[in-house]
């Protein structure tokens, strides 16, 4: 038979200090929960106004009724500068790149066949180019307009590290058009 019911000392420091671990294991898996959650808030809100730009570019530059205006809605993008959103969105902020690939060129304009392209240099095969940017005044009197053009808008979460979310799309008015 035993003297007395209860717990020696080692007992309640072994439980305690189990109780312990357990507490901030669970402590920290519920905050690595909580960042990845959040990080994964961010991503969706980020593709969701990535997504709302990139369609309001795509309606502006489209929606031109001939090859010039199509041309010079085109430049306008191209010229944006990277800038942040309002509220409720000013954590995010937004650049846009444009790209643009000839596919054919008329006599005299063979220049115009770019041989590389991306938004992001330095990219294999085409050394450390700086990203493209459309000349618009000498593509004023272009005789062929036969390029396939690209935007592609990047958005940023408090304006640090690299994008959160990159959409890309084709703008197609204008492409394959002979005069």
């Amino acid at each position: 038979m035993r003297g007395k019911a209860g717990f020696t000392i080692l007992e309640t420091l072994v439980a305690l200090t189990l109780l312990a671990t357990v507490a901030v294991l669970a402590t920290r898996a519920f905050l690595t929960v909580l960042t990845v959650t959040g990080w994964g808030s961010r991503v969706t809100v980020a593709s969701a106004l990535a997504a709302r730009h990139l369609e309001a570019i795509r309606s502006q530059v489209e929606a031109q009724p001939d090859r010039v205006s199509w041309r010079e809605a085109f430049c306008e993008v191209s010229a944006q500068t990277p800038r942040a959103l309002a509220p409720p969105h000013a954590a995010y902020s937004y650049r846009v790149l444009v790209n643009e690939q000839a596919v054919a060129a008329a006599s005299g304009q063979e220049d115009l066949l770019l041989p590389c392209w991306s938004v992001e240099w330095p990219r294999a095969g085409c050394g450390a180019q700086p990203a493209y940017t459309p000349d618009c005044a000498a593509d004023a009197g272009l005789a062929q307009d036969n390029r396939l053009r690209w935007v592609t808008v990047e958005v940023f979460f408090r304006d640090g590290g690299p994008p959160a979310a990159r959409v890309t799309s084709a703008l197609v008015r204008g492409a394959w058009h002979r005069e």
